[in-house]
């Protein structure tokens, strides 16, 4: 969309904006985003928002952050605290609730991102996702026959759509099943 209408292209990570819902004076903060069963995606940054271990999926153990409890205080947040106090247990674990990416956060670091020109590449961006997704593959059972669209300059172009377009879209109705 950025490419099609000639605007800059800014990226924010969503663990960033989770970091950003708390101020600390010392210690790390870690914004924890639930990856189902007992895993994670987390990063950790210090109490000015530096980035000091890059973002990754995890399975929660007693030594997750281990290093990090050990010289300070850290500050846990996001939707997978629960899961997260169940199993770490150390006096400098704080675990902060009811924390989520906020819309004023994204556009905050969105404008920090604007006045440096920290704009994407929207030619060859692609967002960072740590895992591909995996989920059950569609079976193709059978076609059916919509209608047939006369081939002719008149009906070349309808309703902005070409006559390419508007085949894939009439002729064939896939029947899907899981």
């Amino acid at each position: 969309m950025c490419f099609a209408l000639g605007i800059p292209l800014i990226s924010i990570d969503t663990l960033d904006a989770f970091a950003h819902q708390i101020e600390i004076s010392d210690g790390f903060i870690i914004p924890l985003i639930d990856a189902r069963r007992m895993e994670v995606y987390s990063s950790v940054y210090d109490n000015n928002f530096i980035k000091i271990r890059e973002t990754k999926a995890e399975i929660l153990s007693k030594n997750s952050f281990e290093d990090y409890l050990k010289k300070s205080k850290v500050y846990f947040l996001g939707n997978a605290n629960d899961k997260t106090k169940s199993i770490i247990n150390s006096s400098n674990a704080i675990f902060i609730e009811d924390k989520l990416p906020s819309s004023i956060e994204i556009g905050k670091l969105a404008h920090k991102k604007f006045i440096s020109n920290d704009f994407e590449n929207v030619a060859d961006f692609e967002p960072f996702y740590l895992k591909e997704f995996v989920g059950n593959k569609l079976k193709l059972m059978s076609f059916k026959i919509l209608r047939y669209l006369p081939v002719n300059k008149e009906s070349f172009f309808l309703n902005g759509s070409s006559f390419t377009e508007l085949k894939l879209k009439l002729y064939v109705a896939p029947a899907l099943t899981f």
